[in-house]
């Protein structure tokens, strides 16, 4: 097997913020967002878009190359160590996926809808939270260990070839 790190750049754009307004109800913001800019994963948004953007939606978009040399009996997966907390996996205009942080690790077969260019992109989630870490959507959010932290791709995304 062998192992095509993406690691970056990627491109991410804020789509929206979340806040809990005064009478209790999630305000979904989509005006007055950070900039789009360019980060490397695995990390939250945190560093990049402020770490006032904690909970809200983010496109992260990488383009990458057929990857060389490949035989017709190789098949090639990408693997999402894991993202914070939900997510939709697109390559090339196809949805592979929806994606939880309870999940973990997630492969995905490509190889049929790889191109010469490719565009992987992935559209995190991490809704509005209470100070306890539960949701104040219609369901419990389990993020153990990154309760009041950012949302984002935290762990490695790669291509394995095999």
């Amino acid at each position: 097997m062998h192992a095509v790190r993406l690691r970056g750049p990627w491109q991410i754009e804020p789509l929206a913020r979340f806040r809990l307004s005064s009478d209790g109800n999630i305000a979904e913001e989509t005006t007055n967002l950070p900039a789009a800019t360019t980060t490397d994963v695995p990390a939250d948004w945190g560093h990049v878009l402020g770490n006032d953007f904690v909970c809200g939606r983010v496109r992260y978009t990488r383009r990458f190359g057929l990857p060389t040399n490949l035989s017709p009996e190789e098949r090639v997966s990408l693997v999402i160590e894991r993202l914070d907390w939900q997510g939709t996996i697109e390559l090339n205009g196809q949805v592979l996926g929806d994606q939880l942080y309870a999940d973990g690790l997630r492969t995905y077969e490509i190889t049929a809808l790889l191109k010469f260019r490719n565009l992987l992109q992935i559209v995190v989630e991490l809704p509005a939270v209470g100070n306890a870490g539960g949701s104040y959507t219609d369901r419990h959010i389990e993020r153990a260990g990154r309760e009041h932290l950012p949302g984002g791709l935290i762990g490695e995304v790669r291509l394995e070839i095999a």
